[in-house]
């Protein structure tokens, strides 16, 4: 049971694959070295057990007592099932941390569960301030760990942390059969979706100098037109997705902002190619998050990675 738990990390209302899930799981993984009692807790729709399990066994280096660990400390729920109860009761827990702190504020706006919790810590992912004025004005307990260079160091009048997020690269499985001159391009979530004309031009550009080009998609249907023997469109979780491509392409997102992209600072990690199409500077100017994620894989990558040196782990160990 998860509402035994000491520290529980919480990502939730999405669905599919999303790179908030592997910050709870790498967060996770570390605290468990050092014998915190802690859990995983996910409101995600089309994403089973079966998937989960899959996603731990390809990614991480994780032996079978660990893997079974970590899937005995998962509740896997989806949106439906999450919002049909009124009550959802943490008063056991210390720490509740929120991997993305505007999934709480959008459950209170929504008036979703009442979420009985001691302490919430919310890590910062997203400019939006307008769903925290609500929240300001009621007394939670509340920690807010955010990048000072992306978002300042002011959150409502919270207490807040600096604090990047970081990867637990020693858990990661390397690639060991990449495959030549493949290009993947992520799409797969609400906020990375593109028109079809801008996928096709952007198809029309790499096709020639790329032997593959494989986009992640919410739903593959709508691209049957453009599928081919060297063009595929795949639902995550993609199998052996380590080795399936040796370039990572970025495309522009529409609202210009993306907090901390993973498969930039993983594909640094891995010496993989990143593209990034169709961004300029004055694109880097907007979006912060992608800016200085794009700095530290340059400049800094060991600093992306998880160790106890990290601000949210020093937090909760000196304070469960």
């Amino acid at each position: 049971m998860i509402h035994n738990k000491d520290v529980i990390f919480f990502n939730g209302l999405r669905e599919g694959v999303c790179g908030h899930i592997f910050e709870c799981i790498d967060y996770y993984l570390l605290l468990k070295e050092k014998k915190v009692n802690c859990g995983i807790y996910l409101v995600y729709d089309n994403f089973s057990p079966e998937n989960y399990r899959d996603l731990l066994r390809t990614k991480y280096i994780l032996d079978e007592k660990e893997l079974e660990e970590i899937i005995s400390d998962t509740l896997i729920e989806d949106t439906k099932k999450f919002y049909s109860k009124k009550i959802h009761n943490f008063s056991k827990v210390k720490k509740f941390v929120f991997t993305e702190i505007h999934d709480f504020a959008r459950i209170s706006v929504a008036r979703g569960p009442i979420m009985g919790i001691n302490e919430i810590i919310g890590l910062r992912c997203g400019v939006k301030e307008d769903d925290f004025k609500s929240l300001s004005k009621k007394k939670y307990n509340i920690k807010i760990f955010q990048d000072y260079r992306v978002y300042g160091n002011s959150l409502q009048n919270w207490e807040t942390f600096n604090h990047k997020k970081r990867l637990l690269f020693k858990k990661y499985r390397k690639p060991d059969n990449l495959k030549k001159d493949t290009a993947f391009i992520y799409l797969s979530t609400e906020c990375r979706i593109l028109e079809k004309n801008y996928i096709k031009e952007i198809i029309e550009k790499y096709s020639p100098i790329m032997n593959r080009i494989i986009f992640s998609v919410k739903d593959t249907k709508p691209f049957e037109e453009m599928s081919s023997d060297r063009v595929s469109f795949k639902i995550p979780p993609i199998d052996d997705f380590l080795n399936v491509f040796d370039t990572f392409i970025y495309v522009p997102l529409e609202k210009k902002w993306d907090c901390s992209p993973r498969l930039v600072a993983e594909n640094y990690l891995f010496n993989k190619k990143i593209i990034f199409h169709d961004i300029d500077e004055s694109y880097f100017s907007v979006d912060k998050g992608l800016f200085w994620r794009n700095h530290d894989g340059l400049n800094n990558l060991e600093d992306l990675n998880l160790t106890d040196r990290d601000e949210l782990i020093q937090y909760i160990m000196s304070t469960l």
